[in-house]
């Protein structure tokens, strides 16, 4: 989450000397385009395994390989675009021989091939910081901590394999060895981010939810806070994700250091099972605290993603996401945000919108984010509408919710189409809900 309000828009260095485009989307669910692109018949049902190996000794890079199932019957195409490409050290390889190259940033591997094998280079972020809104990898020296994503080379499958694993093996300076597996997401899902720390976290436990947290934490985020974001992450793993659906117990956050010279704001952003958080103080430290403590609250919202996208389903568009996640961190931070706090996130929220949610969503749809931030306050107004029209069950955390855990993330609904959610949300509101969808959905001077 970005504050100047909850969004902002930042001209950044990300931890990476080849990329340094204008920034755009600070707070958002991270989308990942693929860069490893499969042939229709390459792959088997067999598991897919991604092998990582870390080693303290030599931190600034990590050794990758890629099981293949051996009922391959095609070649395998592997595509990076620049911002990945660049993570890779030397060539991949298959089976211990280079692989062909068959033009810039592609590479082909024939259907004999069992094992690849490839090399990327990890960023310093003592030095030259992390983006947290869009990261590849990175290695800290100071909090001995990793940070793997799926924006490092070829470590993200064409749409995600629902079968497929990541398996971590750490080996430590001292000789210690140890290894993790986590699965990777599934298509649809929110990105993949993995931290491995030497140093133990801090862990805050609520419920059945615990939180465990990484880096250099801000004394702004202090137990009371990381407990209150536990708490309501609890509270959503129940009232909000269909009982038949494994939501994981537990959310590991890691505060990461700005690059250097980056504008004052604070930045989110939400992996599968991680999240990263990253204030950047200002000359006003009133006014950072203020935006700090309410950025911390309202920190649920990348929390929101994470169990959301547990879901399996169609992806949900943008709008849809990101207005969800922030009528629901709101709602649920607003009692506790202080006077300062309140007035920040009510500035967000409140903003005027220039345009209805779907027209912002085709402007995203074709690259422009200039009228993002209007996902998080006309999309918020718009769910706490339909909350306050909907006569279907409720839950501790609304109708809303639990019209969410009762259709499996209102499953089957065209969410492209203002009239098809009309009438969704109409047959669930005794017909109360076509002006207000018309409204927040469709005009731009409305809502």
């Amino acid at each position: 989450m970005a504050f100047r309000s909850t969004v902002s828009l930042l001209r950044a260095m990300r931890c990476s000397p080849w990329d340094n485009p204008e920034r755009s989307i600070i707070i958002r669910t991270a989308i990942i385009a693929s860069i490893a692109c499969i042939g229709s018949a390459a792959l088997s049902a067999a598991p897919i395994t991604f092998h990582v190996a870390l080693d303290e000794r030599a931190p600034s890079s990590a050794a990758l390989e890629l099981d293949l199932p051996p009922g391959r019957t095609g070649d395998l195409v592997l595509t990076a675009g620049p911002r990945a490409a660049a993570t890779l050290v030397g060539q991949p390889e298959c089976d211990g021989a280079a692989i062909s190259v068959k033009g810039p940033r592609r590479w082909v591997a024939l259907a004999a091939c069992r094992k690849l094998r490839w090399t990327v280079a990890l960023c310093d972020p003592d030095g030259q910081g992390v983006d947290a809104s869009d990261p590849t990898g990175a290695w800290s020296e100071r909090g001995r901590w990793w940070l793997l994503t799926d924006h490092l080379a070829f470590l993200a499958p064409a749409g995600g394999w629902d079968d497929a694993r990541v398996e971590i093996r750490v080996r430590w300076r001292s000789g210690r060895a140890n290894e993790s597996i986590q699965p990777f997401p599934h298509h649809g899902q929110l990105p993949f981010y993995a931290i491995v720390s030497a140093a133990p976290p801090q862990v805050y436990r609520e419920g059945s939810f615990g939180l465990h947290v990484y880096g250099d934490i801000p004394p702004e985020a202090g137990p009371d806070q990381m407990r209150f974001v536990a708490n309501v992450l609890d509270r959503w793993r129940r009232d909000v994700i269909p009982t038949d659906i494994s939501a994981p117990n537990r959310l590991d956050i890691l505060w990461i250091p700005p690059v250097p010279q980056a504008e004052p704001t604070f930045l989110a952003s939400a992996g599968m099972r991680a999240v990263l958080m990253q204030n950047i103080p200002g000359p006003d430290r009133e006014a950072t605290n203020a935006k700090l403590r309410a950025a911390i609250l309202m920190g649920g919202h990348e929390g929101f993603h994470t169990l959301v996208g547990t879901i399996p389903q169609k992806a949900l568009p943008t709008w849809a996401n990101e207005s969800w996640a922030s009528y629901f961190a709101f709602r649920a931070a607003k009692p506790w945000l202080d006077a300062q706090a309140l007035e920040m996130v009510r500035a967000l929220i409140d903003a005027p919108s220039p345009a209805g949610l779907l027209e912002v969503q085709a402007q995203v749809d074709h690259g422009d984010g200039s009228n993002y931030n209007v996902f998080y306050g006309k999309g918020a107004r718009f769910w706490d509408a339909i909350d306050a029209v909907l006569v279907t069950r409720s839950n501790p955390s609304g109708r809303l919710a639990a019209l969410i855990q009762d259709t499996h993330g209102l499953r089957g609904l065209d969410w492209s189409k203002a009239d098809a959610i009309a009438a969704y949300l109409d047959a669930r509101s005794n017909g109360r809900a076509s002006d207000i969808v018309r409204c927040y959905l469709v005009k731009p001077d409305c809502g």
